[in-house]
């Protein structure tokens, strides 16, 4: 590598750049093993540097956020939660990972315990130090934040904060919210599901329905999207 002009740091950000690609196609296992493999690399380049733990943890929470990813999508939750306590615990100086990092122990904390004491009102609190608090609007994200996140990853995090406001009974947050995501994603079947539950919880069962009658004849929708209605007024019943 290094007769390629490849320094040592830029090889593990080069493994880094695969995990991802894998993750985005699909290829869960693969990219856990690739996302190690970076992560050991990092250290070894990193500590050679002559970085404290501190800064190496700092400067490889991208990696740690990624696995975190892969392990909640793998049903190991617990885990994902232990990989990301130390960054949970600590201060990402890279506010875009500091924001997906809050946002996958969020995840994962719901699926390993949402009954914990406290846990809605510290995770809705995570979620909302990433909004830009000079804007009324509320899927405004902090300018550092909105420039370096992609489209799907900003949508994920405003339908997270909306699913926790939904489930710790905050209904206005959550209808403000659900009401601005309907704007800003129309035709999105997790948020026209969101927005059914919404309704349904808030004894508004009849217009629950409509909205799903309406999405399923939507031709904007898949065919397994448009099965989500009949599978949703059979948990709602």
């Amino acid at each position: 590598m290094r007769q390629l002009g490849i320094k040592p740091r830029d090889s593990f950000e080069i493994a880094f750049n695969r995990a991802v690609g894998l993750a985005q196609q699909g290829e869960l296992d693969a990219a856990e093993t690739a996302v190690k493999a970076a992560y050991k690399q990092g250290e070894e380049v990193l500590f050679d540097d002559e970085y404290t733990e501190e800064e190496v943890l700092a400067e490889l929470a991208p990696l740690t956020v990624l696995l975190a990813f892969l392990l909640i999508s793998s049903n190991r939750s617990d885990a994902a939660i232990e990989k990301l306590q130390p960054l949970a615990a600590g201060d990402i100086h890279q506010r875009e990972v500091a924001a997906l990092a809050a946002n996958n122990w969020a995840v994962a904390s719901f699926a390993t315990g949402s009954q914990q004491k406290g846990f809605f009102s510290r995770s809705i609190r995570k979620l909302e130090s990433l909004l830009d608090k000079s804007s009324p609007n509320g899927l405004c994200l902090e300018p550092d934040i909105a420039t370096r996140l992609n489209a799907e990853q900003k949508q994920l995090l405003h339908l997270n904060r909306a699913l926790l406001y939904l489930l710790s009974g905050k209904y206005e947050q959550a209808r403000d919210l659900a009401g601005q995501l309907m704007t800003a994603y129309p035709g999105n079947a997790n948020i026209t599901m969101l927005q059914a539950v919404l309704l349904a919880r808030t004894g508004k069962a009849t217009e629950a329905d409509r909205l799903l009658d309406s999405y399923q004849l939507s031709s904007n929708a898949s065919l397994e999207e448009k099965a989500w209605p009949t599978l949703l007024r059979a948990q709602l019943a």
